[in-house]
């Protein structure tokens, strides 16, 4: 009600207050707010995306009428739950920044979206190809269950490069998934088992946090979904040949295959320093 609103803007301005007395002014709380979430994005990326996927379900989790927000209390739990390398002080600031009408409540949503950054021409133009190869029948929407299946991870370039196992890599994106899902379920309500274009999007472009070279996340896209050449013709040359030398051939046993994903993931890590 009212009152309460008026309770909870008296308390975050009392709280912001006591923050600028502490920083002197708010040029001060901006580069620290700019500094925390920097802090925290690599928090959730450090060992790979699974964090950040579960750190973005748990967001949501408390929005029980699907509104997109979640509360102060709420935020300041998950955000200490999920890292040590941020304090209290730098999470209210952080919340304070989303809180922009003061009600103490965020947009969960908007704050993963600046979490996760603007995403790029270049991987719009992957992600909406790869999109569109699945969206055959032209709905609009994309299977969950089909997306789990044809995932290959033996052409992550992690897994080529012998960091991670193809278990590794399989797992992640199975837990990704289930959490994104869960996620848009909480935000929206009653939610298909199916991801639209702007939620394949957006789950990538979380993906993409950790990947920096637009080179190794387009190579990532094209092999993992073990993607025809005919696909990779119609990327306006991104990459060159040598990328789409990489894509159908690897699902499966076939020796012969399995060299040939060996020697074109070689050549690409080698030059590009992956």
């Amino acid at each position: 009600n009212e009152e309460q609103l008026y309770k909870e803007s008296v308390r975050m301005e009392k709280r912001k207050m006591k923050l600028m007395c502490k920083y002197n002014n708010e040029e001060q709380i901006k580069d620290i707010v700019i500094s925390s979430l920097d802090k925290l994005k690599n928090s959730l990326i450090f060992r790979g995306t699974r964090l950040l996927f579960s750190f973005q379900r748990k967001l949501s989790i408390y929005d029980l009428n699907h509104q997109g927000l979640v509360s102060l209390d709420h935020f300041l739990n998950i955000v200490q739950a999920y890292t040590m390398s941020l304090s209290e002080k730098e999470a209210q600031l952080i919340f304070d920044l989303f809180d922009k009408d003061k009600k103490g409540v965020i947009n969960y949503n908007e704050f993963m979206q600046t979490i996760a950054g603007p995403i790029n021409p270049h991987r719009q133009t992957i992600i909406e190809k790869v999109f569109e190869y699945f969206n055959k029948d032209k709905n609009g929407k994309v299977s969950i269950n089909e997306i789990k299946v044809l995932f290959n991870p033996r052409g992550h370039p992690d897994v080529i490069n012998g960091k991670r196992s193809e278990g590794e890599i399989l797992g992640e994106f199975l837990d990704n998934i289930e959490s994104f899902k869960e996620y848009l379920e909480n935000l929206y309500g009653n939610y298909e088992n199916s991801f639209s274009l702007s939620d394949f999007v957006s789950f990538y472009n979380e993906v993409g946090i950790g990947i920096e070279d637009d080179k190794k996340f387009e190579f990532m896209m094209y092999n993992c979904w073990n993607l025809s050449n005919n696909l990779a013709n119609n990327m306006n040359n991104y990459g060159g040949n040598k990328y789409r030398n990489t894509g159908s051939g690897f699902r499966g046993n076939n020796s012969n295959n399995g060299n040939l994903m060996a020697r074109a993931g070689s050549e690409i890590i080698n030059n590009k320093g992956f």
